[in-house]
């Protein structure tokens, strides 16, 4: 059920303003200096080499046993044959019936498994020279070149690491991650706050995917407003644990607004909320297969010095003028 936004603790959320986290070029944004390697000591001491052999481990290993998505908790069964996303060999299939799932528009991509970048791989690779002009490896059989993700992938290791992190993937329907993207996670206001807060069914019924809480959309007002991707409360502390994770194992900053909404996502939904002990299972995996736990899932403080930006060095402020000798203040 969307939840009014007071109930969001900690998240500076002022009356009904709509409150992003954005992924424009200003927000939140990758270390200038750095490159997307693990750079405080967090990430993996055994990263996985692609992306597509981290979406099999995914698949046949951490969610051996649980086979359901992240957004919607919609069971899946996994096609041996295929670990990509191509029709013919696909990843795994939905019922979407057992889920409630409604395909909003792709009747194929609304069956077939997908794995999504909590945060979003252009987060971390869009400031690379690989990404924004190619490489001269970079090029297709007939000669063709290329860039962006698929060239950094090809070319540049950091990224390659920071894609195929097993902390950052979930398993999504295919119509969900392309209707995601890299839009931000936030809150939108609901259309008809009356009904839409009055139960789970008004608030469903304004859904674009049937008994699936969630949703993409665009605020209302300037057609400059981001899209916004919302997802649903019982999930939205585990989505803040692996940005926490992410911004520092890969070294970028968040603004004080996208700080204070995860953080009161991963207050509100809490480790172990509900009796559900699938985070800690997950973490477990993960840790077995590339050597490190996410830290804010045991138990890690979250700090804001840790996640926004720090003062430049020299430009702290003078102390003040000392006493005189009598004690006291200067004029």
């Amino acid at each position: 059920m969307r939840c009014p936004l007071i109930n969001l603790a900690g998240a500076g959320l002022v009356g009904g303003a709509l409150l992003a986290l954005p992924l424009s070029a200003q927000d939140p944004e990758p270390n200038p200096s750095s490159n997307p390697e693990p750079s405080v000591g967090i990430g993996p001491t055994a990263p996985i080499k692609t992306f597509s052999r981290s979406k099999k481990l995914a698949r046949d290993t951490i969610y051996v046993d649980h086979k359901k998505t992240l957004y919607c908790g919609c069971d899946f069964v996994a096609n041996p044959t295929g670990t990509g996303g191509k029709i013919g060999t696909q990843a795994g299939l939905f019922d979407t019936t057992g889920c409630g799932y409604t395909v909003r528009k792709s009747e194929t991509r609304g069956r077939r498994l997908e794995w999504e970048h909590i945060v979003p791989a252009s987060l971390f690779g869009r400031r690379l020279s690989c990404w924004i002009d190619g490489d001269t490896k970079c090029k297709t059989s007939k000669g063709k070149s290329f860039k962006g993700r698929k060239c950094c992938a090809k070319v540049d290791e950091g990224f390659e690491h920071a894609e195929a992190d097993l902390h950052n993937l979930a398993p999504s329907v295919g119509e969900l991650n392309g209707d995601r993207s890299n839009h931000p996670y936030g809150i939108l206001l609901p259309k008809d706050e009356a009904e839409e807060t009055a139960t789970e069914a008004a608030t469903l019924m304004h859904r674009l995917y049937g008994r699936c809480n969630f949703e993409v959309a665009r605020e209302p007002g300037l057609a400059s407003n981001p899209k916004v991707a919302e997802p649903e409360p019982d999930i939205r502390g585990d989505v803040a644990r692996v940005w926490f994770y992410m911004a520092r194992a890969y070294d970028f900053t968040l603004t004080g607004s996208t700080f204070s909404m995860l953080k009161g996502w991963h207050e509100a939904d809490p480790v172990g909320a509900m009796g559900d002990t699938w985070e800690m299972t997950r973490d477990a995996r993960i840790e077995a297969l590339q050597g490190n736990k996410n830290p804010y899932v045991h138990g890690a403080d979250v700090l804001a010095a840790d996640f926004l930006p720090q003062p430049a060095a020299g430009t702290a402020r003078e102390p003040a003028d000392e006493p005189d000798e009598a004690g006291d203040a200067p004029e």
